[in-house]
């Protein structure tokens, strides 16, 4: 039963300046009761509440708790309580006591004995899994309880790391969040967390509210995003399949090194559908597009062609700036809401303007795969609230951190708003897309339109030239070639430029004169719309 103790407190004298004083007290005697009993067992962070009678007429000044003889806390105001974290504590047997003191200095207390047991002896990673699998249950009372002992075990275990920062994240306390796994030791090989690093990385760095500390925030999640790819491609067994293989590689942005992993499957004729529709889409996002015509024809003549290899079909023709074929390609795939075919189409129908069914594409999208970064990405272009559009943006960021497109996006996203500084924001995001990707073509257009709006021709004319060499039959690119030699005054092959983009897209790019730069780079955010596709993305499933 809840212990309480009593006193009668004694006269107390006073040494004025006119001599002693004696103060007489009340006869009435105070007690204090505890809310824990003696030997009660307790465990986490418990709540020991003290209740005073007898001092009514006095008033209780304070209400000092200790555990074994160390002060612990004090409560000025009732409910005079003590939140024990009894994880500061060793388990086992420990003496926790109430003192109470009156307006005039008189004290009563009251103790009890009481047992500790957090169950630590079950060790750290019996409860760090109990904490993740609370997690996954939305359980968020017993994830803490038990990640918080998982860490007392041992702070350096990385499942309940990741737990705890979980809890944390939730609050928005990113530096927390983000130091209990940074204390933790991290396996070589351990991926689930660095990729919680990452998106914790962005999201702190976008709390800053300003481009610059998200792009510190950026960097740092790509840094452990390049971890993470080097974790993956050493812990691939010897025995590794060529799709494990050229998925690492893919992962990497190594696009030769995943063409020649999924070629090592077999004849393009006979090999799974897997490794044919990956090799397919790195053959694509390596621009070797006369390999995706040959597969295709392949496939065409094998009659092996499913829904994923027309949504890949689908992207090779958005890549080569034919977004009416490429949205035909995938109809049946969109009809079937497979999510590669949903992405393209999404994408294809923005470029052309359908922004109504563009929308009903995302949304079915979103219904199956709602964190995907290559959904989160297409959100951007049919949100209307600002906000709602930088939030999408950064979660894509956080969770694909070596996304040239999203990094892309958000250069437009910052030109398309009033910052006072935006253009120079969106150059230094735009250069961090380079780093990730140096020959992104996306990436380069943009490059090479904002140096045109920023009156810097001389600039932009090697990164056009390099945007033509790779794909002589770029609608946008040719038009920006004629605009900036516009700005160069050099006006010999400007009409010739223009009518070949016309030829190539005469219903987005069929200009007569060159357009100003702040047009051009405005129709760039609305033509340079491509889907982000890779093998996840493709077999969302696994």
């Amino acid at each position: 039963m809840p212990l309480r103790a009593t006193i009668r407190p004694a006269f107390l004298s006073v040494i004025s300046g006119l001599g002693l004083v004696m103060i007489g007290s009340r006869a009435s005697a105070a007690t204090v009761t505890l809310s824990v009993a003696d030997g009660a067992r307790i465990a986490d962070t418990t709540t020991v509440t003290a209740r005073i009678v007898g001092f009514e007429a006095t008033g209780v000044r304070k209400v000092e708790f200790t555990v074994d003889g160390r002060p612990r806390g004090e409560d000025v105001s009732t409910p005079y309580t003590l939140e024990w974290d009894t994880l500061q504590d060793a388990e086992g047997e420990h003496t926790v006591e109430a003192v109470a003191t009156d307006m005039q200095g008189a004290t009563a207390r009251a103790s009890a004995r009481v047992v500790i047991d957090n169950e630590l002896g079950k060790g750290a990673e019996h409860h760090a899994r109990i904490a993740l699998d609370a997690l996954r249950n939305n359980d968020r009372e017993t994830a803490v309880r038990h990640a918080r002992r998982a860490i007392k075990v041992d702070p350096r275990n990385i499942t309940a790391a990741r737990a705890l920062s979980a809890m944390h994240r939730a609050a928005r306390e990113y530096d927390k969040a983000i130091a209990v796994i940074e204390q933790a030791t991290i396996p070589s090989t351990e991926i689930a967390a660095r990729r919680d690093l990452a998106e914790l990385y962005v999201l702190r760095g976008d709390a800053g509210e300003t481009t610059a500390s998200l792009l510190d925030g950026v960097a740092a999640a790509y840094e452990q995003h390049q971890r993470i790819a080097e974790a993956t491609t050493a812990g691939l067994p010897p025995a590794a399949s060529p799709i494990e293989k050229g998925d690492a590689a893919f992962a990497a942005r190594k696009w030769a090194d995943a063409i020649k992993a999924y070629q090592t499957a077999g004849d393009p004729a006979t090999m799974p559908m897997g490794a044919v529709n990956r090799l397919l889409l790195a053959y694509a996002r390596a621009q070797r597009f006369r390999d995706c015509d040959l597969l295709l024809r392949t496939l065409a003549r094998e009659k092996r062609s499913d829904d994923v290899t027309r949504a890949v079909q689908g992207f090779y023709l958005l890549r080569s700036h034919k977004p009416a074929e490429a949205r035909q390609a995938v109809q049946a795939g969109v009809e079937s809401r497979i999510l590669p075919a949903l992405i393209v189409g999404a994408c294809a129908d923005l470029i052309l303007g359908e922004k109504k069914r563009a929308g009903e594409e995302i949304e079915a999208a979103v219904a199956v795969a709602p964190q995907s970064p290559a959904v989160l990405y297409l959100q951007t272009f049919v949100t209307t609230e600002p906000l709602d559009v930088r939030r999408q943006i950064v979660m894509a960021l956080a969770a694909a951190p070596a996304s040239p497109e999203v990094l892309v996006r958000k250069a437009y996203d910052l030109l398309a708003g009033n910052r006072p500084r935006k253009m120079e924001e969106a150059e230094a995001v735009l250069e961090f897309a380079r780093k990730v990707d140096l020959a992104c073509p996306e990436t380069l257009i943009a490059t090479a339109g904002l140096l045109m709006l920023q009156k810097r021709p001389e600039e932009a004319q090697p990164i056009l030239d390099m945007l033509i060499a790779q794909d002589k039959d770029a609608p946008d690119a040719l038009v920006g070639q004629a605009l900036n030699l516009s700005l160069l005054d050099r006006t010999r092959g400007i009409t010739d430029l223009l009518n070949r983009a016309m030829k190539l897209d005469e219903d987005r790019w069929n200009d007569v004169y060159v357009p100003k730069p702040v047009d051009y780079i405005n129709r760039l955010a609305k033509y340079r719309i491509t889907p982000i596709l890779d093998p996840a993305t493709l077999y969302p499933e696994g």
